[in-house]
């Protein structure tokens, strides 16, 4: 790309500019608004006036980091009042049909920052409110970097651009000028480089690492395969072995099967036995039960008789007494009677009552007495009874006794049967369920085997199978799928080493080409800007060059500027060598011979002039106004002096102070 060919593209892309900014309540201002044109504009105006206030509110309208950096915007609003803003208005007229600012269809486009005393602040774009990142998107599609000092330098940055490496002043030239693309591309390339370099240390090392681990995988898979004849060996005796084992269990479920088949028939007569026992025991238990009954009825009987009988021995005892008792009354009374001298007939009456009774009671007498004797009769009959029926019970007893044990017996040796039976089942189970659980491997066995072999013999020859295998135990069963692995991850490594060095060799190229290139660009842009840079300072007597240092290092490479007054040699632009003047006429020098390759359409420079005699200051005046006469974009000049330039392309705008606030004053185009 040649230099004249990136002017002719800038020229012929729809180019914008700022209109106007506005101020409110912003510093010394409370309302501004300061018309700017394409061209030259020139802000004069004494210290204080706000002059510098107008650069700064684009600053921050336009989010630049430097203003953030160095105060807090809510130091920036006007004392007294909450909220600020800062409006920057830029033109965005169709050329060719197209306008600056695609999405929009207005003639104008404003970008405003409202700041707040209590530190917040945002944006708004044509009213809407937007993002930080929004904005710096929209204004990088215009080619304008507010925090490029060779595009915006405030007050005190040419100071600091002479303390800027030389790495970072190359930087802000290629931004300036569109080259950035450049030298991303060129660490672009760079990173691929050291990636691939990496990349291809990182697979050698593998490959060695790799090398080692296959050899020793080798020696293991051989081991392996080894390790799976005697496993093949063993699998087919274990095989023989399972056949075996089902057989045996077979055999013995037979075998358990039978026995269990003869020990239900046993339980089965040992049942009905114990049924026909249990029948017996119950009939004598109702005959025991019955004649105990009886027996029990006898004892009462008895017990009632004998308590009739001691009732009756009492009557009679007690009427005999009477009778003895009263024949003696009745005897005194004979004598009584017969002493008397005269019959007393109330005695005759009651010898003869008393007589009367002793009669009734001797009748009474020998009743009771013949009662007894009838009760004794009944108690010997019920006693004999009584015998007879003790005999009988304790003979029902004995037998009753004996049919238990019997029973008892029967039932014991009925419970032994059925514990047998239980266990004979389980174990049958157990052994059905052993068979079962050997079907699950029964497919894995097929086909089945006939051996003769005990199974004694077949586990002593796979115990000798297991220890030889056993030798063989820190062979994984992986190595197989471990060694073929490294193999083929040994042969990828190898391919993508071939790829990776391909690669490499490309990127090299690539990036050589990329910095020829870049380099190329660089020569061009310092052929072009050289001649400008040393006729503008040939006007002031000095002479001085642009070039370049540590070219064969990329990442060191970095521009200087060299500047000599008065046939002085020329000297690096640093903190230290060359006085305030100089450094300010060798910087602003530079950033106008750049103009004609910047790819923005804005220029901004804050008081420059400071340190400048008054000569230098008007030559370096003049020299502005004769190199933007052709210019397209939009130089913003501040300065405390005098301007005594006129011009049709020449802006002028006066600031001063009326009343505590800064005003703006505009003399137009002169």
């Amino acid at each position: 790309m040649q230099s004249g060919e990136k002017i002719l593209d800038v020229k012929e892309k729809p180019q914008t500019y700022i209109r106007e900014v506005i101020l409110e309540n912003f510093m010394s201002y409370e309302y501004a608004r300061i018309p700017l044109t394409k061209g030259l504009n020139i802000i004069c105006g004494p210290n204080g006036s706000g002059k510098s206030s107008i650069l700064l509110g684009i600053s921050v309208a336009l989010g630049q980091i430097y203003t953030e950096r160095s105060r807090r915007l809510s130091d920036l609003i006007r004392r007294g009042k909450d909220v600020g803003r800062v409006t920057v208005v830029f033109d965005n007229s169709s050329f060719n049909g197209k306008r600056p600012i695609p999405f929009s269809r207005s003639d104008t486009f404003m970008i405003s920052r409202y700041l707040r005393k209590d530190g917040s602040y945002w944006f708004e774009i044509d009213y809407r409110e937007a993002s930080s990142s929004e904005v710096k998107e929209i204004l990088s599609s215009l080619n304008i970097n507010p925090d490029n000092m060779l595009l915006i330098m405030h007050q005190g940055m040419v100071e600091e651009f002479a303390v800027v490496n030389a790495q970072d002043k190359l930087k802000m030239v290629e931004e300036v000028v569109g080259l950035t693309g450049y030298r991303e591309k060129i660490l672009e390339s760079q990173a691929k480089l050291k990636s691939l370099v990496s990349e291809e240390a990182a697979i050698k090392q593998l490959m060695d690492m790799a090398k080692e681990t296959l050899s020793h995988w080798k020696d293991v898979y051989e081991r392996y395969l080894k390790k799976q004849e005697l496993i093949a060996k063993r699998d087919s005796l274990l095989r023989e072995k399972f056949w075996a084992q089902v057989l045996k269990l077979e055999k013995s479920i037979e075998a358990t099967s039978s026995k269990l088949d003869l020990k239900k028939k046993e339980l089965s007569e040992l049942s009905k036995k114990l049924l026909l026992a249990e029948e017996r025991c119950s009939l004598l238990e109702k005959d025991i039960y019955s004649t105990f009954n009886k027996l029990k009825k006898s004892y009462h009987s008895l017990i009632f008789l004998e308590a009739d009988k001691r009732v009756t021995d009492s009557r009679v005892k007690s009427l005999q007494e009477m009778v003895t008792s009263f024949e003696n009354i009745l005897s005194k009374l004979d004598n009584i009677l017969q002493n008397l001298k005269e019959d007393s007939k109330e005695f005759r009456l009651v010898q003869k009552d008393i007589t009367i009774l002793l009669d009734g009671w001797r009748k009474e007498s020998d009743i009771e007495s013949k009662k007894t004797q009838y009760i004794m009769h009944e108690i010997s009959l019920i006693e004999k009874s009584i015998a007879e029926i003790e005999e009988g019970l304790f003979n029902s007893i004995k037998k009753y006794s004996e049919e238990k044990s019997n029973a008892t017996l029967l039932s014991y040796q009925k419970r032994l049967v059925e514990k047998e039976i239980s266990e004979n089942e389980r174990s049958l189970n157990m052994l059905k369920q052993e068979l079962e659980n050997f079907k699950e491997q029964w497919a894995s066995m097929e086909p089945r085997l006939t051996t003769t072999r005990p199974l004694n013999e077949l586990e002593s020859e796979l115990s000798s199978i297991n220890a030889q295998i056993q030798t063989y135990s820190d062979v994984p069963d992986e190595a197989k799928s471990i060694f073929e692995t490294y193999s083929s991850r040994y042969s990828e490594l190898e391919e993508k080493l071939k790829k990776v060095l391909e690669n490499k060799e490309i990127v090299l190229k690539e990036l050589e080409e990329r910095k020829k290139v870049w380099r190329e660009e660089i020569y061009r842009i310092l052929d072009f800007v050289n001649p400008i840079y040393q006729e503008l300072i040939r006007g002031l007597n000095a002479y001085g060059y642009i070039r370049l240092v540590n070219e064969e290092d990329f990442e060191k490479t970095g521009l200087e500027l060299l500047i000599g007054f008065r046939g002085a040699k020329p000297a690096v632009l640093d903190a230290y060598t060359l006085s305030g003047g100089e450094r300010s006429t060798a910087t602003i020098a530079f950033l106008l011979a750049l103009q004609k390759l910047s790819t923005s359409p804005i220029v901004a420079v804050d008081e420059f002039d400071v340190h400048m005699d008054p000569v230098n200051r008007e030559r370096m005046f003049r020299a502005i106004f004769q190199m933007v006469q052709d210019e397209p974009k939009q130089y913003i000049i501040i300065t405390p002096s005098q301007v005594s330039i006129f011009g049709d392309n020449v802006n002028y705008i006066v600031t001063q102070v009326v009343d505590g606030k800064s005003e703006v004053g505009s003399i137009g185009r002169k």
